[in-house]
């Protein structure tokens, strides 16, 4: 399996993050699928569990929140990846609201 390659779309102070956009879109070959992808976006509050799901289900490194260590933000802003788990066209957002 290829290394997952993360990205902050928009940082914690609401900037967007275009240049990482623009890398992303070409490393997955986004131009070549034309219209044919999916994207799975999660919002919700702090701590309820976003990351956790998104890794679960569909395979992917967003940073989870330690139970052990207590309850503390882990992302801030908007990230997106590709998920190695279904096809190659399906990208997944996760928003920290």
């Amino acid at each position: 399996m290829s290394t997952l390659k993360t990205i902050q779309l928009v940082d914690g102070d609401g900037a967007f993050q275009g240049e990482q956009l623009d890398s992303f879109a070409d490393e997955i070959k986004l131009a070549e699928k034309r219209k044919d992808y999916q994207v799975v976006a999660i919002m919700g509050p702090q701590s309820s569990g976003k990351s956790t799901l998104l890794n679960y289900v569909f395979g992917t490194q967003f940073v989870m929140m330690d139970a052990m260590t207590g309850r503390s933000q882990t992302t801030k802003g908007i990230w997106m990846t590709k998920s190695p788990k279904l096809t190659d066209t399906t990208t997944l957002v996760r928003a920290k609201t």
